[in-house]
C-alpha cells in the first residue's frame, strides 16, 4: 500500500519588510489566516493586507476580535486599517482577527510595532574651518588700544550657562573639566578640596590636583588682551558674554593658579606654557576667531612661529 502525506501548512511571506510565517490550519478548513506583523509610527496610520499571499478564497472575511492599545478596523472585507494614537508609547501591540470562508475559519494575530520617536536633533552651532596656519594667516591685523579698560567692564562669573544649577560660571567650567569628576550632589560654589571629590589636570604645566583653590579659570585671551583687541567697542551685554563663554570649551580653562597668574594679560608674543604650546596657540586663534578679535603684528608674528614647529592640524571656528 502506498502511503500519502498531506503536505505541510506551513507557509512563509514577506509584508513590509519582515518575515511572515503562517499559523496552524485548522483540520479540515479551507482557509489559512497566517500571523502578520507592521510597523506604525505612534500617530499614524496603515492599511494592511493581513490575506496577502495566504492560501484563501477571494470570498473569505476578516473580523477583527480585540486589539490592545491601538485601533483596527475592516476595510474592504479583507484589510485591516490601524490606528496609532500619537503619544502611544513605544512596544509591540497584538490585533486578534478571525478569517471566514463559508464554514471554515482560521484566526491569526497581527503584531504592531510602535518604534521609538526619533528625537529631532538640536541644530550644531554654526562653524567653520581652517588650518592652523591659514587661521593665524586671516587673523586681522591692528594695533591694540588699552585706554579706558578696567576689568569691571567685563561681568564675569555670573549665575553660569546652567540656568537653575546654583552654579556660577567659575563653578560650572570646573565640574565640566574635571578628570575625576565631582559628585552629582556637591554644592556650589567649588571653592575648596572637600567631600566632593574631583581633581583637575593643568595641560599648562602638567599639575593635577584635587583641591579646586588650586586651579584659576583661565580667559584663554585675557580680558585686557581681548579690550586692546576690539572688546573696547563692545556693549556690556557682548563683554558679559564673553567672559563667561561656555559656547566653546577653549574659551574658560581651568588651569593651576600659578600658571594662570604668571600668564596674566600676556599674548603668545609674551607668554606661552611650559607644556602644549600648540595645543594653546591653536585654541589661542579660534577663540580669537570666534569673537572677531584682531592681533598686533608682534603677536601674529609669534603665532606663526610657534605654529611652524606644530602639525598643521584643522581647527574648527564655533561661531556665535
Amino acid at each position: 500500500m502506498k502511503l500519502r502525506i498531506p503536505a505541510s501548512a506551513a507557509l512563509t511571506a514577506a509584508f513590509v519588510g519582515s518575515v511572515l510565517t503562517a499559523s496552524p490550519v485548522h483540520a479540515g478548513s479551507r482557509v489559512d489566516a497566517r500571523n502578520d506583523r507592521a510597523s506604525v509610527a505612534a500617530g499614524a496610520t496603515k492599511t494592511v493586507n493581513v490575506l496577502a499571499n495566504d492560501r484563501a478564497p477571494r470570498t473569505a472575511r476578516v473580523k477583527v476580535l480585540w486589539s490592545a492599545g491601538v485601533s483596527a478596523q475592516v476595510k474592504r472585507t479583507r484589510k485591516v486599517r490601524i490606528a496609532v494614537p500619537a503619544g502611544t508609547t513605544a512596544g509591540v501591540y497584538k490585533i486578534r482577527y478571525n478569517v471566514t470562508a463559508g464554514r471554515h475559519s482560521d484566526r491569526a494575530v497581527l503584531r504592531v510595532t510602535v518604534p521609538s520617536a526619533t528625537p529631532t536633533p538640536e541644530p550644531e552651532p554654526h562653524s567653520q574651518s581652517g588650518t592652523l596656519t591659514a587661521l593665524i594667516a586671516s587673523l586681522p591685523v591692528a594695533a591694540e588700544q588699552r585706554t579706558g579698560y578696567d576689568r569691571d567692564l567685563f561681568k564675569h562669573w555670573n549665575g553660569g550657562a546652567i540656568y537653575g544649577d546654583g552654579c556660577d560660571t567659575r563653578s560650572e567650567v570646573l565640574k565640566a573639566e574635571a578628570v575625576i569628576p565631582v559628585a552629582a550632589d556637591t554644592a556650589c560654589p567649588i571653592y575648596s578640596a572637600r567631600s566632593g571629590g574631583g581633581s583637575w589636570y593643568s595641560y599648562y604645566d602638567g599639575l593635577t590636583s584635587a583641591d579646586p583653590s588650586s586651579f584659576d579659570i583661565d580667559h584663554m585671551v585675557p580680558l585686557a588682551e581681548a579690550w586692546d583687541s576690539g572688546a573696547y567697542g563692545w556693549d556690556a551685554a557682548t563683554r558679559e558674554a564673553f567672559a563667561n563663554d561656555q559656547g566653546d570649551a577653549r574659551s574658560l580653562v581651568a588651569v593651576s593658579a600659578s600658571a594662570n597668574r604668571g600668564k596674566g594679560d600676556q599674548d603668545p608674543a609674551e607668554w606661552l606654557p611650559r607644556l602644549e604650546r600648540c595645543r594653546y596657540i591653536g585654541e589661542w586663534v579660534a577663540v580669537k576667531h570666534r569673537w572677531d578679535l584682531t592681533a598686533d603684528q608682534t603677536e601674529k608674528d609669534a603665532l606663526a612661529y610657534t605654529a611652524g614647529g606644530c602639525e598643521n592640524v584643522t581647527i574648527v571656528i564655533i561661531e556665535r
